[in-house]
């Protein structure tokens, strides 16, 4: 995914040649190349990815839309396939991704409320069971350590554990 990742931020940076394909789908394509022009210095949006989950921020919502769109071509082009429940195309300023709520207008990276009652029950069970199972405490450190965009001492607090 760093390639793929590294052409959608700066194509020209990534790729020195232009993209082309000689074989199979990709024939007659030219979804690679319109990216690799059009963004050839970079691209407009802030690319945010963690293995297969992609955010993009970006000001201007018909700029991103035409970004998407594009962007979107460019994945199929490479033979990735979307799970289109898991995908949300349209621009939105509020967005749970990878367990926080993102807020672009008032700046705030949340913990969703689930996420927190079950971060404290499972607090609660570890403290008061009997013992400590390390898959349990594994859950929980994960869990926990997911939060650290809506709240980075998380990161710390976790360490002995």
């Amino acid at each position: 995914m760093l390639a793929v990742v590294r052409f959608l931020r700066a194509p020209l940076r990534s790729c020195k040649t232009i993209p082309h394909f000689h074989f199979g789908c990709f024939v007659g394509d030219t979804s690679l190349l319109d990216y690799y022009w059009r963004y050839a210095a970079g691209a407009p949006a802030d690319i945010f990815a963690y293995l297969d989950d992609f955010l993009a921020a970006m000001r201007d919502r018909a700029d991103l839309r035409e970004w998407v769109s594009l962007t979107r071509r460019v994945f199929n082009v490479l033979g990735f396939e979307f799970k289109e429940r898991k995908c949300e195309w349209e621009p939105t300023q509020l967005k749970r991704h990878l367990g926080v709520l993102i807020d672009t207008r008032r700046c705030l990276f949340l913990i969703p409320s689930d996420k927190e009652q079950k971060i404290k029950e499972m607090a609660v069970s570890l403290l008061n069971g009997p013992r400590v199972v390390a898959q349990t405490l594994a859950r929980f450190c994960g869990l926990a350590i997911s939060l650290h965009l809506a709240f980075p001492p998380a990161k710390f607090f976790l360490q002995s554990l």
